[in-house]
């Protein structure tokens, strides 16, 4: 940036460089501000990298900034002398602008760039082979296609005589389910019987 006075305007502009080489990257909402105590105003930076802030009226130290989503700038102590502004870098922002003294510059003379650009980083998930096949429905879904592969090779590999007596207990077991079926429902169908005619 370069700044300069002009009555109560402070107008300047954003210099390009190989860490900004638009003035775009700054971000739409990216402005330049000046504020003391209380009193805050800014300006919007145009497609150019020009500014200005207007009426300002530094009676007392101020603070100027440029805010950006995407690039680090340093903040700047202004004091008006000689009908023109003083303006230099604030080592911190903690200290008391009172008693802070800088160097008088021409403040047409003083240019600055961004220091950084932002870095933004998302945390992101591992992924864990581990932690995925102990996943309820991945293990169900193994299982099931193990069975179906591994199924008919185990019977093929019974002997004749174990695979017959297997069939025969899941027979049994199938007739016994009907029984108890059938035997169920003849239970129920009494019971409903006995109340209607309870109420006849």
């Amino acid at each position: 940036m370069i700044f300069f006075a002009n009555a109560l305007n402070i107008n300047g502009r954003i210099e390009l460089s190989d860490l900004l080489k638009d003035t775009k990257d700054l971000g739409s909402d990216a402005h330049v501000y000046i504020k003391s105590g209380t009193s805050k105003k800014s300006a919007y930076i145009d497609h150019k990298g020009k500014f200005q802030i207007k009426h300002v009226d530094i009676q007392n130290p101020s603070v100027l900034g440029v805010f950006s989503r995407f690039y680090e700038f340093s903040s700047y102590y202004v004091q008006s002398h000689n009908n023109s502004f003083v303006i230099c870098p604030l080592p911190s922002l903690d200290i008391d602008l009172d008693t802070f003294t800088c160097d008088i510059i021409g403040s047409e003379n003083y240019s600055i760039k961004p220091l950084s650009k932002k870095i933004y980083q998302e945390q992101q998930s591992s992924f864990g082979f581990l932690s995925f096949l102990m996943n309820p429905m991945i293990l169900m879904t193994l299982f099931s296609v193990g069975a179906m592969y591994l199924m008919p090779k185990l019977m093929n590999s019974l002997d004749p005589e174990d695979l017959a007596e297997m069939r025969k207990k899941q027979k049994d077991t199938q007739n016994l389910n009907i029984d108890i079926s059938q035997s169920l429902a003849n239970i129920f169908s009494s019971s409903n019987s006995d109340t209607k005619t309870k109420t006849k």
